[in-house]
């Protein structure tokens, strides 16, 4: 009753006291159901606030009640009939009166219509929904992909840099040990020389004498350290020849070898030697 009540509101849009919502229509239909529910009963026998066929004006037969709301429906029917729907809906009910078929095949419609534009809402909101997931997913797992990239290519970075590294430093020890080598060879190279030259040397320094009494040393100076090559950490050896006189002085010193920054104070040191003289002629001898 409701439901076609609801129809009758939708399709009665000339009527002139069309209440504005369904609910007051159907306040209006409560009402009127109230006005026509059993009361005390008249001396005639009949309930007061209950309609009839009856008590339609010009009391229309039955049957041309019926055609009319088949034809016309309910809405135009209480409004050639000079009643409201309500109260004509009320002696529809009463006398189980139908309604034409597509009245109730439009409100059908309408609702079928309203449901489908409510499930397209909802299908329609879960498919952005959906998109929306989907797309924030797949931004997601790109941008994780493009992390792992990245972290990949800062790792290989890293391998190549630390080949890298390694490769210099093997280059480095590589270059170390050449030198090694290398000083290795010189420094015996250097020792080698020199010792063949302290062997020519005191093979060309020999001490001879044509006396028959050497000279004998009876006074000696130690050299002075220059202080250069002390601060320096020099160290070395200077050969001298001189000559020692009937007096037992040395002179006519001469530097045969040795580093020019030690020669000046092994001469000055050798001048002040004292030996006593040779005998029997003047002595000329090498002496180192």
């Amino acid at each position: 009753a409701g439901f076609l009540s609801a129809i009758d509101w939708a399709l009665a849009v000339d009527e002139g006291d069309r209440p504005q919502s369904i609910a007051e229509w159907r306040a209006k239909l409560k009402s009127d159901s109230t006005k026509h529910e059993p009361g005390p009963v008249s001396q005639q026998g009949r309930h007061q606030d209950e309609k009839t066929i009856d008590d339609l004006p010009n009391h229309p037969p039955l049957k041309d009640v019926q055609k009319m709301l088949l034809s016309v429906g309910l809405a135009d029917a209480a409004r050639q009939l000079g009643v409201s729907a309500g109260e004509l809906d009320f002696i529809r009910k009463k006398y189980s009166l139908r309604l034409p078929k597509h009245i109730k095949s439009i409100a059908r419609k309408k609702i079928n219509g309203k449901l489908r534009t409510v499930v397209l809402c909802v299908v329609a909101l879960i498919v952005v929904g959906v998109k929306i997931y989907v797309d924030r997913t797949e931004k997601k797992h790109q941008e994780q992909a493009a992390l792992e990239k990245q972290r990949q290519e800062q790792v290989a970075e890293q391998v190549r840099l630390a080949a890298e590294q390694a490769a210099l430093e093997k280059q480095r020890q590589g270059q170390a040990a050449e030198q090694a080598r290398l000083a290795a060879k010189q420094a015996e190279k250097q020792r080698q020389e020199q010792a063949t030259e302290r062997a020519r040397t005191e093979e060309e320094i020999l001490e001879f004498y044509m006396v028959e009494q050497k000279p004998e040393l009876v006074h000696s100076v130690n050299p002075a350290y220059p202080e250069i090559a002390r601060k320096a950490g020099l160290t070395g050896k200077v050969f001298l020849k001189f000559l020692v006189d009937k007096n037992g002085q040395v002179s006519n010193v001469t530097v045969l070898k040795g580093q020019e920054i030690f020669r000046q104070a092994a001469i000055d040191a050798i001048l002040q030697y004292r030996f006593k003289p040779a005998k029997k002629m003047a002595s000329l001898f090498l002496f180192g």
